[in-house]
C-alpha cells in the first residue's frame, strides 16, 4: 500500500513539474528568442533599443559650430525615429538592420515645408541613407534631394543631391 501511494505521488509530482511553464523571451523577433519559453517574462530586447537615447551634436560650418540634440525613439522592433536631425525640429524613421547599422528609406523620409525661398510654396526634401552605431557615437551619412513645387507642380530642382555626414555621441 505504501509504494502505491508513493508511486501515485511520484507520478503526481513528475505530472507537476513537466506542465511548468518556463519562463522567457517568446516574440521571434527578438536577439534573446527561446524557442523552449512557453510564458513571456519581458526579457526580450531588439537591435533597435541599442539606439534609443538622446544624442547631441557639435558640427562645425565655417567658422560656426552648431550643437543641439537629436533623440532616437522605438516605434517597432525594427524601425526607430529620429527627432530634430540637423537641428531643425524634422522627425526621419529608420530601418533596424542589426545591432550596429540602421537605413533610411527615401520612400519613409519625404518631409514637406512652406516657404518663400524663390516664391515657391513648397518644398521636398527626400532624405535618404544609413547610420553606424559604434561605440555611443551614431554616424549618419544622409543623401538630401530638394525639389520646389508651387500648386504640386515641380518647378525647380533646387538640388538633385547634398550630402551630410553627423556624429552624435550618445548621451
Amino acid at each position: 500500500m505504501k509504494k502505491i501511494i508513493f508511486l501515485i505521488l511520484t507520478c503526481i509530482i513528475l505530472i507537476g513539474m513537466s506542465s511548468c511553464k518556463k519562463e522567457g523571451c517568446t516574440d521571434k523577433n527578438a536577439n534573446n528568442y527561446n524557442s523552449e519559453a512557453n510564458k513571456d517574462d519581458n526579457s526580450c530586447s531588439f537591435s533597435s533599443d541599442k539606439f534609443v537615447g538622446t544624442y547631441k551634436t557639435e558640427n562645425s560650418s565655417g567658422s560656426e559650430i552648431d550643437s543641439y540634440t537629436c533623440t532616437i525613439t522605438k516605434t517597432d522592433y525594427n524601425r526607430i525615429t529620429l527627432t530634430n536631425i540637423v537641428n531643425r525640429g524634422k522627425v526621419i524613421t529608420a530601418t533596424v538592420i542589426n545591432d550596429e547599422y540602421i537605413t533610411i528609406d527615401p520612400y519613409d523620409n519625404l518631409i514637406y515645408e512652406t516657404s518663400n525661398f524663390t516664391n515657391m510654396t513648397t518644398a521636398i526634401h527626400i532624405i535618404s541613407g544609413y547610420g553606424i552605431l559604434e561605440n555611443n557615437f551614431l554616424t549618419l551619412e544622409l543623401t538630401v534631394e530638394y525639389n520646389a513645387y508651387e500648386d504640386d507642380i515641380l518647378i525647380e530642382e533646387l538640388s538633385t543631391e547634398a550630402e551630410i555626414t553627423l556624429t552624435y555621441n550618445k548621451l
